[in-house]
């Protein structure tokens, strides 16, 4: 039901400066300087607390923000109500139960906290607490309206923080319009981190005091322009009302939240730079909330830039932040894109046995990346005792835990029948492609093995090109030699100098004797001699086969001499 918001009460007297420096001095007696990171409900005091954490004579004012500042949100709350009819207090009480969740009992008394006869600062500061509790509770309309009704009246406050307040509301509910965002998930690299646009509540004795200030003078109507008309939902909408939260109210509680859901909508709009640059102000920040889920995001950033280092120091400072589990997870990911699969495995075992609860997601995605680990290295047991110990898969897990089991049961006991669930398996988990370059490996690999090379080829092919690396340079090189098979030499020979020119350390060398070979193939005798002369000694290749592909070479150009040298085991002199 939309709610309907009360006119602004008419201005009061304004006190006499003596007076203001009165109250302010008297406000500031109990003041607890408030830190910057969220802080979860603390459990309920223990009789040996200190008496400040356990509400005394907590109607006091100033003791009643001690408490919210430091998080004590239940003894506030105890405290708050020990003294009913003050609106003061009843602000107080609205911010408690904010951070406790209960937003209708919240929104009920910020109501009581906008008196009518009251100060008109006082009463927008309290309906601004009943838009943020709509917005909680998804009732859109409602926080539409009531901040409707603050944004025609703000003009008249000389309140910079009730406009600010204002601005980031509008934002949020621009945000929010938008609609839920895509879900975090360990294996959807493109799924980000989406920071609540919920300030924390403890910061609102300083930023929006329920003692503040009484208003000002008008001067006029402020340019807020909040839902007249109502704007339409779109991310260029949300984003401009961002920036303008970021340019007019920076000290906002929840200004890096609004950083870091700026960045998302840049990321998603394929804005990597500006996406970069808003994240890495958040998360380098070393008090600032949501640098958790700013240095997550830009790991995925880096990780689509294929700067894996850069990626593992951002999960890592996720690590640090505050987000263990999640962040230990990418830290294998970026390991096993590597093809690293020891440090992968170690760092998937860390993100479960954190001390923090890593949720099922975190837990689910941990086993199968365990198991990926094993069958890339060729440990069937070890995969499968993976799979075992670990049940509860999370819904967007369970395709490729079905397609492990069904190919290692396949591979205890082949049959037609098995044969075609391990296809049907392989292709409902979209060929491997949540795992990583190492999924499309192992998809690959099955393909083969079930007798389907061509579609292991459009694995191999479709991966390398989202992927750099030694397994972009893997898969390759396995589509070359495919293509090799079936003779089709252009295919081939492309795939082959792109191994060779990217994979100098690896698949590179085996790549250019390929290329040397067609080259003899197709009747080149000049081109395959002087490749395989610069082959002669890489890592990977033994001097036998090479010296047997450049004595065809030297057959070619009817050079038999160095032919005879090159069978006989000897490099001829040039």
């Amino acid at each position: 039901m939309t709610a309907t918001p009360t006119a602004p009460p008419r201005r009061r007297r304004k006190l006499p400066a003596t007076a203001l420096l009165l109250a302010a001095a008297a406000g500031a007696a109990g003041a607890v300087t408030s830190g910057s990171l969220l802080r979860p409900e603390p459990p309920a005091a223990e009789p040996h607390d200190p008496p400040a954490a356990r509400a005394p004579a907590a109607a006091d004012p100033a003791a009643l923000d001690a408490l919210i500042r430091a998080g004590h949100f239940a003894d506030a709350l105890a405290g708050c109500r020990s003294r009913p009819g003050d609106p003061a207090v009843a602000y107080r009480e609205g911010l408690c139960l904010e951070a406790l969740g209960r937003w209708a009992e919240a929104a009920d008394a910020h109501r009581r906290a906008a008196e009518p006869d009251g100060d008109p600062a006082a009463w927008a500061r309290a309906t601004l607490g009943r838009v943020r509790c709509a917005a909680s509770a998804g009732d859109l309309p409602a926080a539409r309206d009531l901040l409707a009704a603050v944004a025609r009246a703000a003009g008249q406050l000389d309140d910079p923080r009730v406009t600010g307040e204002c601005l980031f509301l509008r934002a949020r509910l621009e945000v929010l319009a938008l609609g839920p965002p895509r879900p975090t998930d360990p294996l959807d690299a493109d799924a980000l981190a989406w920071p609540a646009l919920q300030p924390d509540p403890s910061r609102y004795p300083d930023w929006l005091p329920a003692d503040g200030p009484p208003a000002s003078p008008a001067k006029g109507e402020a340019d807020v322009r909040v839902a007249e008309p109502p704007l339409p939902p779109g991310a260029a909408t949300a984003a401009a009302a961002l920036r303008r939260v970021l340019a007019e109210a920076p000290d906002h509680p929840a200004a890096g939240a609004v950083r870091v859901t700026l960045a998302n909508l840049e990321f998603e709009a394929g804005r990597l730079r500006e996406a970069a640059a808003g994240y890495r102000e958040v998360a380098d920040d070393p008090n600032a909330a949501a640098a958790a889920p700013a240095a997550h995001n830009l790991g995925l950033l880096e990780l689509r830039r294929f700067n894996r280092p850069a990626a593992r120091a951002r999960f890592l400072e996720a690590v640090d932040r505050g987000w263990p589990a999640v962040g230990w997870w990418w830290v294998g990911r970026t390991h096993l894109d590597a093809g690293d699969t020891a440090a992968a495995r170690a760092a998937f075992r860390t993100a479960v046995s954190t001390r923090a609860k890593p949720g099922k997601d975190v837990t689910s995605a941990a086993a199968l990346g365990v198991a990926a680990c094993d069958l890339f290295d060729g440990d069937d047991a070890a995969a499968r005792a993976a799979l075992q110990h670990h049940r509860a898969w999370g819904d967007a897990h369970l395709a490729v835990a079905d397609w492990f089991g069904t190919l290692l049961r396949y591979r205890l006991a082949p049959s037609g029948g098995r044969r075609d669930e391990v296809v049907a398996a392989v292709r409902a988990a979209d060929d491997g492609r949540r795992l990583g370059p190492v999924g499309a490996v192992l998809a690959g690999a099955a393909y083969r093995e079930l007798g389907l090379p061509d579609r292991a080829v459009a694995v191999y092919d479709a991966a390398a090109e989202a992927c750099r690396g030694p397994l972009a340079a893997r898969m390759t090189f396995e589509a070359a030699a495919r293509f090799d098979e079936l003779d089709v030499r252009p295919a081939a020979r492309q795939r082959y100098l792109a191994v060779a020119a990217t994979d100098p350390r690896g698949y590179g060398p085996r790549a250019g004797l390929r290329v040397a070979d067609l080259a003899a193939r197709d009747g080149r005798g000049a081109e395959c001699v002087a490749r395989c002369r610069g082959l002669v000694g890489s890592p990977g290749l033994g001097r036998d086969e090479v010296l047997a592909v450049m004595g065809r070479g030297y057959e070619l150009v009817k050079d038999y001499r160095r032919a005879a040298e090159c069978f006989a085991g000897r490099v001829p002199a040039e």
